[in-house]
Order: C-alpha cells, then structure tokens, then sequence
C-alpha cells in the first residue's frame, strides 16, 4: 500500500486510493495464484497494471522506481 500512496501522491484522494487499489491488487493475486507464495515480480507486474489503469502519471511513477 505504501508504494502504491507514494505513486499516487499527485491525488488529493490518494490514501483512500491507494487503499481502494490495495484491495483490488490483493484480490486479484489471490484469484489469479495457486500456491504458497506470490513472487515479487508478479506483484510489481499486476500493481502497475493496476495503477497503470487507474491514473497513468501514478504508473509511471511506479514504474520508474519499481523497475525490474
């Protein structure tokens, strides 16, 4: 989540944003994953999805300081 706010900054609405967007990336790890663990790459990949829909400046943000 704490990632997710920092790139979300920009918004006067970016807690609840980021708190919102949390939600939704967890849910879908959870639906798209079997196993024990997530992989960190997979996580990175699906939050700029994820981000990348829902306000582009906080994509690349992401994307600038979460790159693989």
């Amino acid at each position: 989540m704490i990632s997710l706010y920092k790139s979300l900054a920009h918004r006067p609405t970016a807690i609840s944003d980021a708190a919102a967007l949390s939600e939704t990336l967890i849910g879908q790890l959870h639906a798209n994953h079997n196993g024990p663990t997530i992989e960190r790459e997979h996580i990175r990949a699906q939050a700029l999805v994820i981000l990348g829909r829902f306000d582009e400046l906080a994509g690349s943000h992401y994307r600038a300081y979460h790159s693989s």
